[in-house]
Formats: C-alpha cells, structure tokens, sequence
C-alpha cells in the first residue's frame, strides 16, 4: 500500500514542481510525527494512524540520494553514492547496539521512550534538512540569475526605412 502511495506522490510532486529537499523535510516531519504518536499511542486505531502520517517514510533515503548527485559534479557523484552506500551498510552495527540499550534500560520506567527518542532525531532532521532546504534555494535562484542572458534594447532612429524599436535577447 505505502509503495502505491509512494508511486502516486512522487508522480504529483513532479507535476507540481517539489523539489527533492522539500519532500525529504516533509518525510522528516511525518516521520517525527508517527514516533511520537506511537508513543503516546493508547487504542489500537491509533497505530494504524500513525502508518497514515509517515506515508513518506521510505523514500529519504531515495531522495537524499537524488540531492546528492544533483549537487555534485562529474566522477564526485560516485564518490559520495559510495560513501552514502557505506555509511548506510554500517549504520545497523551501531544503532542496533545503541537503541538496545536504550530500550533495556528504560523497558522497566517508560517503554514508549525509544519512540520519543526516534521522533527527537527525526525532529533534529528536520531542522538540519530546513537548513539545507533553504540553502538550496538561494543556490538554485543564484544559478538562475547567472544563467539568465542580459537583454538589450536596441532602437533604431534617424533612418528613413526603419523607425520602430527592437529589443534583441
């Protein structure tokens, strides 16, 4: 189901013209926003819920590829898919032993803290990839502005077979 969804949202945000940044802040955002309401979850509706708030949860990765490789010029763009690749393929060895600890020793107080703890770092995301948001629009709009050609305006008087004026790009 979330792939369907997935496949129709990326579609529309082409159409509408979202760049990779604000998808990836909206995947941060509903991210935070599905820990925290599983750990505050109460019923059972609410869990399913929360599976419809993180609709986007899968395609960071995806996404932050995409910026990557946007960004870089040249053989950099395999350099820094391979660092990405490594960095991903070794993120298990250590937040599997991390997020143990945490949960066997709060288990006992207050299970959902593991929960609070993923929505912090996604809300930490969040402000990160704002940041990056931002700066890629001030990159993007410098880009624009450079690559814009000056107009001249060209008028011709004082000629007796041409009287009207001409504005050449």
């Amino acid at each position: 189901m979330q792939l369907v969804f997935f496949n129709w949202w990326i579609t529309h945000t082409i159409r509408c013209g979202l760049s990779d940044s604000a998808i990836s802040l909206l995947d941060f955002s509903t991210s935070a926003a599905q820990h925290i309401i599983i750990a505050s979850t109460t019923q059972t509706w609410m869990l399913y819920s929360s599976i419809a708030v993180a609709f986007l949860d899968s395609s960071s990765y995806c996404v932050l590829r995409s910026i990557a490789t946007k960004m870089s010029e040249g053989d950099e763009a395999g350099r820094i898919l391979s660092v990405i690749a490594v960095t991903g393929s070794l993120m298990p060895l250590v937040a599997g032993p991390a997020f143990g600890t945490i949960y066997k020793s709060t288990l006992s107080l207050m299970p959902e803290t593991i929960c609070y703890v993923m929505g912090g770092m996604y809300a930490v995301l969040v402000v990160t990839m704002a940041f990056i948001h931002c700066g890629l629009k001030d990159v993007s709009s410098t880009k624009k502005e450079a690559g814009r050609a000056p107009t001249i305006k060209v008028e011709v008087t004082e000629n007796p077979g041409c009287t009207t004026s001409e504005t050449a790009v």
